[in-house]
């Protein structure tokens, strides 16, 4: 018969392997065989145009126009991903990321998915009057949104969620955190930036030149990774890589955590002395 120790120790083993795993080598990613999505037009405002480079390794996005995205083949859940933004381009408006977007998203009612921008200046802008609502402010800085249904450009722009014929409540944005840093501070023309972002159901961290400026939690929906413009042209990502994240691809449940915790405190008490649990990698 097995000993009470080595029963508590067999099952505590389990619970440690629901972790995340070690970081593997990153991997570079190839833009090739990602793809281009712009929300409906407006009058004076294009489709967003992505052309990548012959190696795969860069993207830059040419038009001031709507809000546009080129997003990955791949989920994001359970990954890190790092590389450079550049804005080469005039004007002082939005560049930014996605993370769970999916393709189609631009026209779906179900979309849900989590966006962040970057404002260079402060500015008062009302795209289309009418049944898109008021137009708004859209400030300067790093933030954090979640964007529900398919919002106008008047709420893409301010981070609102109005209520109007073409949006009504709960299809829009709502902003969930600004930069620690860069809340009201504007990216630089001709400035390289290195953006980090490990996510995973419940988590989200961004770093910005290896400073950690937004950190979530909550209940997330996996999907694409994705680069996002908003009337602004002359934008570059490049050097791209996906690597292993902190956070697991699947969420573990609170009883689980309890529960291991408990067998853990059990194991304990037949020892005496210190003793320290580890995990290598």
């Amino acid at each position: 018969m097995k000993s009470p120790k080595l029963f508590v120790f067999i099952l505590a083993a389990g619970f440690l392997s629901v972790a995340p795993a070690a970081h593997a080598a990153a991997v570079p990613i190839d833009f090739s065989t990602w793809t281009q999505e712009s929300y409906a037009s407006v009058g004076g405002f294009p489709d967003g145009d992505w052309q990548v480079s012959g190696t795969g390794e860069s993207v830059v996005q040419v038009n001031n126009g709507q809000p546009t995205f080129f997003y990955s083949d791949f989920n994001t859940f359970g990954s890190e991903f790092t590389g450079t933004i550049r804005v080469n381009g005039s004007d002082d408006d939005y560049i930014g990321f996605a993370l769970g977007f999916n393709p189609g998203d631009s026209t779906s009612a179900s979309a849900d998915y989590l966006l962040i921008d970057w404002k260079a200046t402060d500015q008062l802008f009302d795209f289309n009057q009418g049944p898109d609502g008021p137009g708004g402010t859209a400030e300067r800085g790093l933030a954090v949104s979640r964007v529900t249904g398919v919002p106008t450009a008047n709420e893409f722009w301010p981070h609102q969620d109005d209520n109007v014929p073409a949006s009504p409540p709960g299809t829009g944005l709502i902003e969930l955190q600004r930069g620690t840093s860069l809340f009201d501070t504007g990216w630089v023309i001709g400035q390289n930036y290195e953006f980090t972002f490990d996510f995973g159901p419940n988590n989200l961290d961004v770093f910005v030149d290896n400073v950690l400026e937004l950190s979530i939690v909550g209940n997330f929906s996996d999907g694409r990774f994705g680069f996002y413009n908003f009337s602004q042209a002359g934008v570059t990502y490049a050097g791209f890589e996906q690597d292993t994240g902190s956070f697991p691809a699947v969420p573990v449940p609170a009883a689980i955590w309890l529960f291991g915790t408990a067998l853990l405190g059990l194991g304990a008490l037949g020892r005496t002395g210190p003793s320290r649990l580890t995990r290598s990698g």
